[in-house]
């Protein structure tokens, strides 16, 4: 996977001219400025000097992206599509986040699943969907809203109640290894839960993988 901010000496080394705004913090590095401010042109060179950072490092092309701060938009994915990228995992429900409470642009739920993006509309599939899969991050994540939080938890059970599941579902939780002197006691939580509902304990429907696992199976349908 590449999860990429734009740093303004990075989207500088891609050949491009770094933009200071629209951010959801000002902080003038550009880790926050959303991905969205870049044009699919722009976009495209920042990306494919990402996959060559890759190449450089002796590491496989990646086919999983995901934006900082959830800032993506269906041009965007075209471009990763396009690049030979098979998942984004940049949607979410809606929320404002940072100092300047910049909005993500999705509205997605906890429930949503994987889907292919409409061109018109990041937030549903559609006639004219992209060639890429969207794995939403709908489990939230265990990042912000402090270690007593149990929102990764609520998340989990919206999607399993006990019950059998007549569909698939793919839960992505989102965690921040450089916050986790707060994310550890979440996960920690959230871990004991799901595991009362292994699959390999006949105990439930749930079972611990990545998305590159689980891929081909949405890929068959």
């Amino acid at each position: 996977g590449l999860h990429m901010h734009m740093w303004s000496d990075m989207v500088t080394a891609a050949g491009v001219t770094a933009k200071s705004q629209p951010s959801w913090s000002s902080n003038g590095t550009g880790y926050d400025v959303a991905t969205t401010a870049y044009t699919p042109e722009e976009f495209d060179k920042i990306v494919k000097w990402g996959k060559n950072a890759f190449t450089t490092h002796g590491l496989p092309a990646p086919i999983l992206y995901r934006a900082g701060g959830w800032q993506m938009n269906s041009p965007l994915m075209k471009v990763l599509a396009d690049n030979g990228f098979k998942v984004d995992s940049s949607a979410r429900n809606f929320t404002k986040f940072g100092t300047n409470q910049m909005p993500v642009p999705w509205y997605l739920s906890a429930t949503s699943k994987p889907y292919k993006p409409s061109l018109s509309d990041q937030n549903r599939a559609g006639n004219d969907s992209i060639n890429i899969w969207e794995f939403p991050n709908n489990g939230d994540n265990s990042s912000n809203y402090g270690k007593d939080s149990t929102t990764v938890i609520e998340n989990f059970k919206l999607n399993y109640d006990g019950s059998a599941l007549t569909q698939k579902q793919t839960l992505v939780v989102l965690s921040h290894i450089q916050l986790f002197s707060n994310d550890e006691p979440v996960m920690r939580r959230y871990f004991t839960e799901v595991s009362k509902h292994l699959a390999s304990d006949d105990n439930g429907p749930v079972v611990y993988t990545t998305i590159q696992k689980v891929l081909p199976e949405y890929e068959a349908k």
